[in-house]
């Protein structure tokens, strides 16, 4: 067995506070520890999509949209795993890796200077040119002002067939 550690940047729903960060809570499979608060060192779009459940979508168009504010978690191989398959890794999104300035620790103290880490992010992959006409946004709350709040029942689908828990099947 590996103890390879992971960085990974988290922009959506498995941010803490989002309707899936109980992914990110140890509750599965693998070790996952907190670093951070961070915010990615180039401009991407993330939009939330327009198809049923309100998807928070960060897009590979590097250059385009805002800097996005997420979280950094370190997982291990096993968990990196379990992320591919809820995040349902590369057919519907592409886990590439990004530059992410990390700017507040574990405990929310602010850092100064940001630490600068490569990092995981999974990127939506089937999409067309409409997206980029949608509104970007530079941090993603699902109960934000937008009204396009996150489909618990997609968060549900998804736990069911991302893996097992360390208690066994969900």
């Amino acid at each position: 067995m590996s103890n390879s550690m992971f960085k990974v940047f988290v922009y959506g729903t498995l941010k803490r506070g989002q309707p899936n960060n109980k992914m990110m809570e140890g509750i599965f499979d693998g070790e996952v520890t907190y670093m951070g608060r961070g915010l990615t060192g180039k401009a991407y779009p993330l939009v939330i999509s327009a198809a049923k459940w309100n998807l928070p979508c960060m897009l590979s168009v590097e250059g385009t949209g805002k800097k996005i504010h997420g979280e950094v978690f370190e997982v291990d191989q096993e968990m990196l795993g379990f992320l591919d398959l809820f995040e349902g890794h590369p057919d519907f999104y592409k886990r590439s890796q990004i530059i992410v300035q990390l700017t507040e620790d574990h405990d929310g103290r602010k850092l100064d200077p940001p630490g600068i880490h490569t990092c995981w992010c999974y990127f939506f992959l089937h999409y067309d040119r409409s997206y980029l006409t949608l509104p970007f946004l530079d941090n993603y709350n699902s109960w934000g002002p937008h009204g396009q709040m996150y489909d618990e029942e997609e968060r549900e689908d998804n736990s069911k067939e991302a893996g097992k828990t360390k208690d066994g099947p969900r």
